[in-house]
């Protein structure tokens, strides 16, 4: 789950599930935390991510950060002692979310004996991003689950935010939940200062080529005016030098591709085109901050 300040100053948060089928090993289903409005049934599915990241207020009632998490953080900031969260719980009860939640609604212990379960990883993205990862197995949580929380233990745990979701889990699949946390800066207030670098090195006809960064940026801008497409992959070769087929993303030509939310740091672009270029040049801009 992501806490993303809006225009208007309201925090958003959100998460990443998906069903995993343990015989093929392939994603079955996967989605956002999010209670869907009615009308979106009439929305392909291909077409409900693009709709989310874009204008989110859409898709019905955002996930919430609770008050138990506001009052905790700040009595830590002030040096108290806190307990912070790594626990995930499910429920198969629904209605609305509000911030004075303290519980989940109609909990269901994910194992038969215990109420949340314990991350299994815990990481930091980017410079204002926390992720925590936890898998339910195939004997875990088998249940229609409505609502995830995030608590500070794994029984008789406080809430600190929690989401509406629409997971129908069975004993052949495993669930994977991916819950972020990121810290945004108001609107006008700058993450770096200072002008923006260029890669070194040059742009072969038909050639995975790679193109490096000085020291690492977290911002990019990629520019494409070479009159042919463009395949791109940050941080690593792709496995062609004419089709690859595991690059990032296509530019076509007369377009830009922009890295903005500084959640991975680039330190190489690997560019495969139809066109030898000697950087730096105006039919391709590569720069970062």
């Amino acid at each position: 789950m992501g806490i993303k300040m809006l225009e208007h100053g309201q925090a958003v948060g959100r998460v990443h599930w998906e069903l995993v089928d343990v015989e093929t090993g392939k994603v079955v289903q996967q989605g956002e935390g999010i209670i869907e409005s009615p009308w979106m049934k009439f929305i392909p599915k291909f077409m409900r991510p693009w709709l989310f990241n874009r204008y989110p207020h859409l898709l019905g009632q955002h996930n919430a950060i609770v008050n138990h998490m506001r009052q905790t953080l700040a009595t830590a900031m002030i040096g108290t002692s806190v307990t912070f969260p790594g626990f995930i719980g499910i429920a198969t009860g629904t209605g609305d979310i509000t911030a004075s939640d303290t519980a989940l609604a109609t909990p269901v212990d994910y194992d038969g004996a215990n109420e949340a379960k314990a991350n299994d990883s815990k990481s930091k993205r980017g410079l204002f991003t926390s992720r925590f990862v936890t898998q339910f197995t195939t004997a875990e949580a088998n249940e229609n689950i409505r609502q995830l929380g995030f608590f500070d233990a794994a029984n008789s745990g406080n809430l600190w935010a929690k989401v509406s979701v629409v997971i129908n889990k069975t004993s052949s699949e495993r669930l994977n939940i991916y819950w972020y946390f990121t810290f945004e800066r108001r609107s006008g207030l700058a993450i770096k200062s200072g002008e923006s670098i260029g890669t070194s090195g040059n742009i072969a006809l038909n050639t995975d080529s790679t193109l490096t960064f000085a020291s690492p940026v977290t911002i990019l801008r990629i520019m494409n005016n070479s009159g042919t497409l463009m395949h791109v992959k940050l941080n690593g070769g792709m496995d062609s030098g004419t089709v690859p087929t595991d690059y990032d993303y296509i530019i076509p030509d007369g377009e830009s591709r922009e890295l903005l939310n500084e959640e991975i740091e680039v330190s190489t672009v690997h560019i495969v085109m139809a066109e030898a270029i000697t950087m730096p040049d105006n039919q391709v801009s590569i720069r970062g901050w």
